[in-house]
This record gives structure tokens, C-alpha cells and sequence, in this order.
């Protein structure tokens, strides 16, 4: 039995005719957006639902991270015995609990927003000097077989940050293999057939892959993988074997054991064409199915069961924006929404005051979707009864590869002087809901305070505490030496109701001052990136992908994203981010020109060796191997996420790079 630990951009799609002038003043919401256009967070009144379809190994997942039954659909899918994980492997719900179709509402128009194949094999292939042998797996075995592997081969070998382990020696060696025939062209498509309960098509629909952020595999989230966890450190450049995890200093867990997956993930998020609809019969009621079949897989038909229901007999589970003690029906969408009390001067507040704040989660027509004074508790989640609430799950995260799913809060500032820290924080890792610390940081002669406050509601709960309801209400204590200026509370929701699944994240302002000095006027970012806006905007703005922010607020990205590891690594995000716009063919200017997204040098001077090497595979060979291998967990390292400039980029800067002036 293997363990698994217990703790954890889209790309662009707009041409350079459709990014227009590149007018970098422009509000992410000046054009396309609103429900006269499109908005897939308006829920009813947005012309068309988004759905999630997802398979992991033939089965279809439900919104809690569990396996989806056929119901009474006469389709071709697995038996509830065949739709497991490993052996010993605690899943989300409670033993012997129903499985039941994927909900849906008969009568809705919906869109395919997410649709993603997931083929794994656990501790199958376990030489990791054999990588035909997993190849093989994949061209022969997997439901990938029909596709055109032709040209695949190793693109990249590397080793990473366990994902298992909070442990300053542990990594993961991923072998990412590319260029397959499959992988690089685009011209497949995806017929989409509404099936009633004999199995007999009532409505059809195909989608082209041009017609979702999915053009590469990074912006794609597509991953074909070999993957050997929890192994220790490499001892020269091109070492492959798998070394024992050396013993950590006092205070870390002991690793997870050492096991392998090979994986061929396939996925299209992020729809550029939500008109593209489908209107679901109101006459269909009770199961059916949905099945897609990929141009490229003709004879592999994949099969998703549902369960078709009127909405008039939805039953009331929301309650009542008006009267919170009246259950009424729930619908899509989703409002977050923070309610904070005022300071006691009532104009702001000061250092070393308690902020106390309520955190709501609303549908579309501002009904709570839980108690006003509770969340749903980890078993109304697991079992399918929290109005769509998701909370984070070591399923999604570790076998579906499925990173957002979880619901959560944070807390930073001043925004002014937000930086982002190229070493972890030497605080715990984890950060009561009750407490803040102080992130220390200086660059240049310049040092700040920033705050930074971490509220996960719930992540894979234990057992004995699965009946725990989590408080609508928090505080947060400015510690004494807070410095003025706007700190923002951002509230992050994940929701899937009947085949809407989506994420939103929004950010609420705080002022902070000091009572001689009170001016309230409000701080805003350093500015050191931007111009998201330039291209993301309407239905692909940045609040209809990845998190759901507001472009205004990209800067705040670095208040989550600011550890060096894989819960939000500072160093991984930006590899991803360069990643995935470097291989774009929509990205409007030369790959080399950092003033699009840089607005400052001073922000593309501080490089590490992580992030230009997702550009620049062997960038300096193998001359900073050692540093390569640093996590930054302990104070004595460096870090491979940490800052190469002072040393020698930021006297002389990369010649092959278009640097702002300033």
C-alpha cells in the first residue's frame, strides 16, 4: 500500500489581430465581458452553463473526488469494482456509500468548459533507466493507443520538489516525454452526444481543440510522464538512480515511500467559444450519459453516466439571501463574499488591531450555500451535500492532477511594498487561521514588512474530525510593527454544481495606518508586472481562468504563491507562467522581449536558476549542479529558486533579452 502525505496561465488564445492595440490602460473588463456578452460566472443569466467532464482510468469523477456509477444508463462502463484507487488507499467518502451518476439539469444550455483523460499505472514500470518500456505502455496498453505516437521521445528529466513530502531532501524525478503526433497537431475534434438512459443519442454537438486553451502541453495541462517519488538527491549530473532520502533536522516528517507512476494526462480548460452550447432535452429525466469521442481515438467512444433533474425539483438546500432561516433551491454560479468589521476609529485601522471578518459563499442569486455561521463539514463534501462547496483532497492532487480545488482565504500587505521572496519562509509552514508572521525581505537597500496569513477552511480532513464544520468567522492581529498603507483579504471558492465546475477567487481591501499619520489614501501595487489585460480579456479574462481574479490584482498572486515549494511555489508558478507563454504561438511579441509582462528591470533582473531554465534547458551546463538541488528549507541554502542577479545578471544583463530601460 502506498502513502500518500497528508499535506500538499492558461495560455493565450487571442491572435495578435484579437489583441488589438496594445492600449496597456485598458480595464480587463472594458470589452467582452457582462452577461450581455458572455460571463461564465453569471450562472443563469449567462446564456449557458460550463461543464466539467473528467475520466481517470474509463471512470467518470464527480465533484467530490469520487468515481461516478452508470446508474440505469445502458453504456459500455466499468463496474463500481473496477472504478478504485490502489489498494488501502483511503478515498473521500465514508465505506459502502452509493455511488451515483454525475448531476446534471435537464432543460439548461451548457457549454464543455474542462474535459480531461487520465490513464496512470502505479508501480508498474519501476526501471527508470527503461523509458521504452513506459512508451510502450502508453502506445500499446492505455486508451492512448490509437493515437499517432509518432515522433515522441524524452523532452525533459529532471527532479523536483517531492510533491509528497515536506522535507528538505526529498525529490520527484519527472521524465516528461513531447512531440508526439498527438500532442502537436491541432486539427482534432470532439463529438459530443447527450445519451438517454437506452443509450440512444438525443442531441450531438463537436467541438474543435482551437476551441479551448489547449494549444501546447503546458498551456493545456497536459502531462505524459514518468514520475519516481520520494527519492533523495542526485550525486552528479545525469545520475538516474533512485538514492534513499537522507535524514532530515528535527521537525520534519519522515518521508513517504519511494513508488512510481507513469501517466498520460490529457486536458482542454477554458473554453474561447462559450456560445459554442448545447441546450439538454427538458424532457430527459432520470440516467443517461454523455459520450465523447475524440477525432483521434475514433474506436475508444469515452462514456460519462449522468442523472438528468428538473430544476423544479432541485431540492432546498441553499438558504435564502434574505432570510437565512428559509432553505430554498440552489442555482449556478458563484458570489464570494467577505463581510469585515469596521475598525474602531471607523475609518481604518491600526497596527496591533484585530481585524475580524465573516466569510460567505453565495450562487448566482446571493443565497449562501451553507449556514450562515458554518461551512459544510468534510463529510457533507465527501457524500455530495455541500451545495457544491470543494474542499482541497488528496485525490484531486495527487492522482487527477487536478491543482485548484480547494477553498480558502488569505491575507497580505502592504500591498505598495509586496515583493516576491526567493527563499521559504523560515515561519512554519503552515499558518494558523488565527496568527500572522511577518515576511522579512530586502532587495537593493530596500526592506519591508509584508504580512501574510494562510486559511486553508479544509484539506483533506482526517479521520475524527470529518464531522468538523468549519466558522464563517476569522480574525486576523495586525502584529505592532505593521506598516501603513492597503492590505487585501482574498477569499478563493471551488464549486461544482451539476456539471459547472469552476474556481473564484476576490480580493477585498483593508486599510491599515497610523493615528498621527492618518491619510487613508489608498497604496497600490509596485506595478513590476503586468499587462495581462493586453490579450486576457472577455470570456478568457484572468477572472474566468486558473484562480478567477481580477487582473487589477495580479500582483497579489505573490501572496499565496510565495514558498519555494509545490503548495504554491514561488519558483514553480513563475517557471510555469514563462513556460507556458514562451511556447505560445498567440503570445504577440518576440519570445525574447520582457517588456510585456515586466514593467520595471529591476523585476526581470532577479532570475534563478528554476526559471530560466524553463526557457533554457542547460543554461550554464552543469556548473550550478549543487545549487540546482538546494530547496531552500533550511536556512544554510540558497535555494534554486533564489536571485542570480546581484552576483552577475544585474551588472550585466543577458544580451539576448529586450529589458525595460528603467
Amino acid at each position: 500500500m502506498r502513502r500518500r502525505a497528508k499535506s500538499l496561465l492558461a495560455v493565450l488564445s487571442l491572435g495578435l489581430a484579437s489583441c488589438g492595440l496594445f492600449n496597456t490602460g485598458d480595464s480587463e473588463t472594458s470589452t467582452g465581458r457582462g452577461t450581455k456578452v458572455f460571463d461564465p460566472y453569471a450562472g443563469p443569466e449567462s446564456g449557458a452553463i460550463r461543464l466539467t467532464l473528467q475520466l481517470y482510468n474509463g471512470c467518470a469523477i464527480r465533484a467530490n473526488g469520487e468515481f461516478a456509477s452508470r446508474g440505469q444508463a445502458n453504456i459500455p462502463y466499468p463496474d463500481d469494482s473496477k472504478c478504485q484507487l490502489e489498494t488501502g488507499v483511503q478515498g473521500n467518502q465514508p465505506p459502502n456509500f452509493p455511488r451515483t451518476p454525475i448531476p446534471l439539469v435537464a432543460g439548461t444550455t451548457y457549454f464543455l468548459h474542462q474535459f480531461t483523460m487520465l490513464e496512470t499505472a502505479e508501480n508498474k514500470h519501476t526501471n527508470g533507466a527503461n523509458m521504452v518500456e513506459v512508451l510502450d505502455w502508453m502506445r500499446k496498453e492505455t486508451r492512448f493507443k490509437d493515437a499517432d505516437w509518432d515522433n515522441v521521445g524524452v523532452i525533459r528529466d529532471k527532479y523536483v520538489i517531492s510533491q509528497e513530502n515536506i522535507h528538505p531532501y526529498a525529490f520527484d524525478r519527472v521524465v516528461e516525454f513531447g512531440n508526439a503526433n498527438w500532442l502537436a497537431k491541432r486539427d482534432d475534434t470532439f463529438l459530443l452526444e447527450v445519451l438517454d438512459v437506452d443509450g440512444n443519442p438525443r442531441q450531438s454537438i463537436t467541438y474543435d481543440r482551437r476551441d479551448f486553451l489547449a494549444e501546447n502541453q503546458e498551456s493545456g495541462h497536459t502531462y505524459v510522464s514518468w514520475i519516481q517519488a520520494s527519492v533523495g538527491p542526485p550525486r552528479f549530473p545525469g545520475d538516474i538512480e533512485p538514492h534513499p532520502i537522507p535524514p532530515a533536522p528535527p521537525g520534519f516528517a519522515p518521508p513517504q515511500a519511494t513508488h512510481t507512476t507513469s501517466m498520460v494526462r490529457f486536458e482542454m480548460v477554458v473554453s474561447t467559444r462559450p456560445t459554442k452550447s448545447f441546450r439538454l432535452d427538458p424532457a430527459l429525466v432520470g440516467d443517461g450519459a454523455i459520450r465523447v469521442t475524440w477525432s483521434k481515438l475514433p474506436n475508444t467512444p469515452l462514456y460519462f453516466p449522468v442523472t438528468f433533474t428538473k430544476s423544479e425539483d432541485l431540492a432546498p438546500t441553499c438558504y435564502d439571501a434574505k432570510d437565512p432561516t428559509t432553505r430554498v433551491p440552489c442555482t449556478f454560479g458563484l458570489k464570494p463574499d467577505v463581510e469585515i468589521a469596521p475598525p474602531a476609529n471607523g475609518k481604518f485601522f491600526v497596527p496591533g488591531e484585530r481585524i475580524s471578518f465573516r466569510l460567505l459563499a453565495k450562487d448566482a442569486n446571493g443565497n449562501l450555500l451553507h449556514e450562515p455561521d458554518h461551512f459544510p463539514s468534510w463529510n457533507d463534501f465527501a457524500q455530495g451535500k455541500s451545495n457544491g462547496i470543494i474542499y482541497g483532497s488528496l485525490f484531486h492532487f495527487l492522482w487527477l492532477r487536478e491543482a485548484d480545488a480547494f477553498t480558502g482565504w488569505q491575507f497580505s500587505g502592504p500591498n505598495h511594498a509586496m515583493r516576491v521572496p526567493y527563499e521559504l519562509a523560515q515561519d512554519d509552514f503552515f499558518v494558523a487561521p488565527s496568527d500572522a508572521y511577518v515576511q522579512n525581505s530586502g532587495y537593493g537597500g530596500e526592506s519591508f514588512n509584508a504580512i501574510s496569513t494562510n486559511g486553508p477552511i479544509l484539506f483533506n480532513a482526517l479521520a475524527g474530525v470529518r464531522d468538523y464544520r468549519p466558522p464563517t468567522n476569522y480574525v486576523v492581529d495586525l502584529p505592532p510593527t505593521a506598516k501603513p498603507g492597503t492590505y487585501t483579504l482574498y477569499f478563493k471558492v471551488n464549486r461544482q454544481f451539476y456539471g459547472e465546475n469552476f474556481t473564484k477567487m476576490v480580493p477585498f481591501d483593508v486599510q491599515v495606518d497610523l493615528p498621527e499619520k492618518a491619510t487613508s489614501e489608498k497604496t497600490k501595487f509596485p506595478g513590476r508586472v503586468g499587462n495581462c489585460q493586453i490579450c486576457h480579456r472577455g470570456v478568457i479574462s484572468l477572472e474566468n481562468v486558473r484562480h478567477g481574479i481580477s487582473v487589477d490584482y495580479v500582483e497579489g498572486c505573490k501572496s499565496c504563491h510565495l514558498r519555494n515549494s509545490f503548495l504554491g511555489g514561488n519558483g514553480a508558478i513563475h517557471r510555469i507562467v514563462h513556460q507556458v507563454h514562451s511556447q505560445s504561438n498567440k503570445f504577440p511579441q518576440p519570445k525574447n522581449d520582457c517588456t510585456m509582462c515586466h514593467l520595471t528591470r529591476e523585476s526581470a533582473l532577479r532570475p534563478s536558476i528554476i526559471v530560466c531554465s524553463s526557457c533554457h534547458p542547460q543554461v550554464h551546463g552543469t556548473a550550478y549542479f549543487a545549487q540546482s538541488l538546494q530547496t531552500g528549507f533550511l536556512p544554510s541554502e540558497n535555494g534554486r529558486y533564489g536571485n542570480c542577479a546581484e552576483e552577475c545578471h544585474q551588472n550585466t544583463p543577458p544580451t539576448a533579452h529586450i529589458l525595460p530601460r528603467e
